[in-house]
């Protein structure tokens, strides 16, 4: 390891892509941890952006828009990420793509102490999706909350692992479990109930998902949730 004032840079062999994802997070010593894949950037405020955020009281987890970037740097697709529900987290809802949108690892970040929840070892193992498994291991304990806000983006280039799509989603599938009756008719009324039946599936819903959506309110200048 290489040491600079506050930064350890470490380079040597691993196994794959979550090995060396899973000895960052051995080395981590501050109160929340973010990571990026080869490519992928921050913007230049989502560390200020996210210590805001994440003072508020119960905020463990978080999430920024979702964006894509050419090789060029250039933004090509952005999307306003939804008010998250554990139980889609898990039951892999968010695995199914559009209209369900999915779940943008670049802009996550997350308390440290989490990590007491995962099996690094399983994660260890994986090579495409592992991604979704921290998250399906996240959401045990902790609610994903939405920040409207550019926090990270995903470069999309030539020759990236995440290219094979269906080879991904197979992958993060296998830790996923069944989904019930009561999420999938929830499922059904936030994504595709026509507005005559919304009054009757509202009935066997889950409720309003807990996850909080943080916009930036200019005239207080701070950061609030609804």
């Amino acid at each position: 390891p290489y040491l600079c004032e506050s930064v350890t840079f470490l380079s040597e062999p691993d196994a794959g892509l979550y090995d060396a994802l899973v000895k960052g997070f051995s080395r981590a010593t501050g109160d929340v941890v973010a990571y990026l894949n080869a490519g992928d950037i921050f913007h230049e405020h989502a560390f200020r952006v996210a210590s805001q955020v994440m003072s508020h009281e119960g905020v463990n987890w978080i999430c920024g828009y979702h964006l894509k970037i050419n090789e060029d740097g250039e933004v090509i697709a952005v999307s306003k990420p939804p008010r998250y529900r554990r139980e889609f987290i898990l039951n892999g809802t968010y695995l199914r793509g559009f209209p369900c949108a999915g779940i943008q690892q670049e802009g996550i970040f997350f308390r440290r102490r989490l990590l007491e929840t995962v099996d690094l070892e399983a994660l260890k193992r994986f090579r495409l999706g592992g991604d979704y498994f921290l998250w399906t291991q996240l959401a045990k304990s902790a609610e994903l909350h939405s920040v409207l806000s550019f926090l990270g983006a995903f470069r999309v280039h030539k020759g990236q692992l995440s290219e094979g799509l269906a080879a991904y989603r197979n992958e993060a599938a296998t830790c996923t479990r069944a989904e019930t009756f009561r999420e999938k008719v929830t499922r059904y009324w936030e994504y595709h109930s026509p507005p005559s039946l919304k009054g009757v599936l509202w009935n066997f819903t889950l409720g309003q998902s807990p996850a909080r959506i943080f916009r930036f309110d200019e005239a207080g200048q701070r950061w609030l949730a609804r």
